[in-house]
Formats: structure tokens, C-alpha cells, sequence
């Protein structure tokens, strides 16, 4: 009998509550949805060709050239890039899926994409274009040196440019899992034309920080890498790059989004500048919530033998 009493007491405050439950279920099937339309609207867009992620995120990636360490000790509870964020993870994905060059820019876009009224539901879209300098390489040197003294267009690497976008969220057990991806190829004359900040992407010369305040840099310490870090000369491959800048450059806090306009731009080249083996990374936080500070630039440099050097800028307003 008390069971009963207790049971309509609860049946009886629970009641009122209703309405409110299936509102905020409607509220939050809205809101997933809304996301998914902003994710694709990301994906198909500009001609980019939409990819299966079940084979994206397979074998082929989740393979010794990437995860050289455990790709032969995986399992489904512990792969080695649950704690990747989405950026380092968009360059070792498509390095994955595509050619090794030895001569490489990358450019990348990023913006995230917090719903305004649940604040959980977080999106990451990364535009990550990959430009093959190793004929632009070949062709400086014809200017200088006979043909026969110069290596086969093989050996500067041969394989065209090619740009993927990812629409990625954060899971349990997973730090940028992907939702969608997209491929297309890029054309020598769209690549020569495209900037990559004062530069085109497919110019031998090393972007320049602009003129600002330069604070004494605190380092970040990167755990371990458990995938593919560092290229045979010693230096940092493009994806140990964007994960030292994304450590520095990185916040969780909700921006503005908005499809056509990038929160944060980075450039990374690899064995483009000058004749050593260097690795160079760049990145620009173009949306920035302060009174002082209209943007913040920040480069790492790293050459062969020699520890990496990294350099802020503040660009007041």
C-alpha cells in the first residue's frame, strides 16, 4: 500500500514535468539536424567529391606507414589517435590516402561550429589542401644546373595537388571523430593563383611574420606521438607541425562560424625551403575576441639536426 501511495505521489510530480521532456527532445533532434545540414553544406561544396569514412578511417590508415609503433596492436577500445585533435588527425588522413611526396605545403582552414543553444553539439570543419612543390623544386634548379646533374622528376615527387574537407565532432572515445569527408583535385594554375598568406602555394619563398609584439613564448610539451612524427632527416613531418601550432594556437571556446570565412589559417611546408631538409609552420588566428589584439600570428622552424624555434606575433588593433 505505501508502495502505491509513493508511486502515485512520483506518477504526480513527474506529470507537469512532461510537456518539458518533449520539448527539449524536440529542441535537441532540431538542433541535430540543423548541425548535420551545416556539415554537409560544408562537404559538397566548391566540387569536392564526398568519400566513404568507413574507408577513410580503415585499414589503409590505421596501417604501419602511419601508426608505425602499434598498427599491429590495435583495438577497437584503444586506437593510437583517440586523443588526436581534428586538425593533426585531417593531415594524417589524407596522407593516408594519397601519395608520400617529399615536397609538400600544406594550407589549412579551420572554423568550428557550436550550436547557440546547445552548446554540446560541437562541429570542426577542416579544409586541408596539399600542394606538390617537388616540380616547382625541379624547375628552379634547371635554371642553375645541367639536366643531367638534376634527379628525375620521380625522385622531387610526381602526383598532383589535392584539397579534402572534414566535418568532424567530438565521441566518447574519440577526440575528432568524422562525420563526412570530401576529396577534389586542384589544378597547377588554381594552385599557382592561390595564396597561401603573402605568397602563392606553390612558391619556393617562406612566409613572413608581420611587424607586432612578440611575447616570450611559454612551451608546450607534446606528449609522445604515437603515429608517424618526424621525417628521416630528424624533423617534424606536416602533422607533428600542426599539432605543436594547434597546442599553442587551440581553444575550446565557441566562436562565430561562418562557411566562408576560416577562424584560423596555417601553412606548413616541408622541405620547400632553401636546400636542407626544414620543416615550417605558420598559422594565423583570425578571429579574436579582444579589445587589443585584432589577430595573432605564430611560426615554428625547424631544421635538420637542430632543435624547433617558435615565434608569436600580436597585431594590434
Amino acid at each position: 500500500m505505501k508502495m502505491q501511495v509513493f508511486l502515485t505521489l512520483i506518477i504526480g510530480w513527474l506529470t507537469p514535468l512532461a510537456p518539458l521532456v518533449v520539448q527539449a527532445n524536440e529542441l535537441y533532434q532540431s538542433a541535430l539536424v540543423e548541425m548535420d545540414q551545416a556539415a554537409q553544406l560544408f562537404i559538397a561544396g566548391d566540387d569536392y567529391l564526398e568519400q566513404s569514412v568507413d574507408e577513410l578511417t580503415g585499414d589503409r590508415y590505421y596501417s604501419e606507414r602511419n601508426f608505425p609503433e602499434t598498427a599491429s596492436n590495435l583495438t577497437s577500445v584503444f586506437l593510437p589517435d583517440t586523443a588526436l585533435d581534428a586538425l593533426t588527425r585531417s593531415i594524417l588522413l589524407l596522407e593516408a590516402q594519397e601519395a608520400e611526396l617529399p615536397h609538400v605545403r600544406y594550407q589549412i582552414n579551420y572554423s568550428s561550429h557550436t550550436h547557440t543553444e546547445i552548446p554540446e553539439l560541437k562541429h570542426e570543419y577542416i579544409e586541408v589542401t596539399r600542394y606538390n612543390l617537388g616540380p616547382t623544386r625541379r624547375a628552379d634548379l634547371l635554371q642553375y644546373v645541367d639536366p643531367e646533374h638534376v634527379a628525375s622528376p620521380a625522385e622531387f615527387g610526381v602526383g598532383p595537388h589535392v584539397s579534402w574537407r572534414f566535418a568532424m565532432t567530438p565521441i566518447m572515445g574519440m577526440r575528432a571523430n568524422v562525420l563526412y569527408a570530401a576529396r577534389k583535385e586542384v589544378s597547377d594554375t588554381t594552385a599557382q593563383q592561390t595564396m597561401c598568406f603573402s605568397h602563392s602555394c606553390l612558391s619556393l619563398e617562406a612566409p613572413e611574420l608581420p611587424q607586432g609584439s612578440s611575447p616570450e613564448l611559454t612551451p608546450v610539451e607534446l606528449a609522445p606521438a604515437a603515429y608517424r612524427a618526424d621525417s628521416p632527416s630528424g624533423v617534424a613531418r606536416p602533422a607533428r607541425v600542426m599539432e605543436a601550432l594547434w597546442a599553442k594556437m587551440g581553444t575550446d571556446d565557441p566562436m562565430p562560424y561562418h562557411i566562408n570565412k576560416p577562424q584560423f589559417i596555417f601553412v606548413i611546408s616541408m622541405d620547400v625551403v632553401g636546400q636542407d631538409s626544414l620543416s615550417l609552420g605558420t598559422g594565423l588566428q583570425a578571429l579574436v575576441f579582444d579589445d587589443a589584439i585584432a589577430k595573432v600570428w605564430l611560426q615554428r622552424v625547424q631544421m635538420a639536426g637542430m632543435a624547433p624555434e617558435l615565434t608569436q606575433v600580436f597585431i594590434s588593433r
